[in-house]
């Protein structure tokens, strides 16, 4: 976090000024020297009160007390017993630099909190993004690989599927019929052949 920076500058030029949720702010927030504060719009203050604390500070209105009185939130602080105390007319309490980060999580995504910032400043430090390292290169450059061998994949499936299909045609076996003539011999060589066996019957029994 720049050193000269503050979010208590006038605000005479709101166009100047941009709202960023607390979220974007955790590592400038991290960061910040002891004696720092920074001021949330719904008129909470966290202030880096030594190397390993910091104060959370918000008005005892009805609006602050779903969050003085949030029991994750409680969990979050020094004194887990009590949470926070009541010093003129404030609720405060400490919370270790370790638990800011979740703290920072809580506030953001439960209550929407949000930081007013310059806006040359939102523009320079926080609407750029978290920088790519390069083992996430890395793996975006394998996927995007991955990606392009699918593709081909992919393609080579759909033209083997608009490609007609060819029917086998079913082969009927084709029995061959005998020749009449041959057939009507066989015919004629049984019948003999019977009657031959008939004859010889008879012999055997005397007639």
């Amino acid at each position: 976090m720049p050193e000269a920076w503050s979010l208590k500058d006038s605000d005479t030029n709101a166009g100047d000024y941009v709202l960023a949720p607390i979220g974007k702010l955790e590592k400038h927030i991290v960061s910040m020297r002891s004696g720092v504060s920074v001021s949330t719009e719904n008129k909470m203050t966290l202030i880096r009160s030594s190397e390993e604390f910091f104060t959370l500070i918000m008005p005892k209105s009805k609006s602050h007390i779903p969050i003085y009185t949030d029991l994750d939130l409680i969990k979050l602080l020094e004194n887990t017993r009590d949470g926070f105390e009541m010093i003129s007319g404030n609720m405060r309490a400490k919370v270790s630099l370790s638990k800011i980060p979740k703290l920072i999580k809580l506030l953001g995504e439960r209550y929407s909190v949000s930081i007013k910032v310059p806006r040359n400043y939102y523009d320079a430090y926080l609407d750029k993004g978290v920088k790519k390292t390069s083992s996430e290169d890395t793996l975006t450059k394998e996927a995007m690989q991955l990606f392009e061998k699918d593709k081909v994949v992919f393609k080579e499936r759909l033209k083997a599927q608009k490609k007609p299909i060819t029917k086998k045609t079913k082969t009927t076996k084709v029995v061959k019929l005998p020749d009449k003539g041959k057939a009507l011999k066989l015919v004629k060589l049984r019948a003999k052949a019977i009657l031959i066996k008939q004859r010889q019957l008879d012999a055997v029994a005397g007639v």
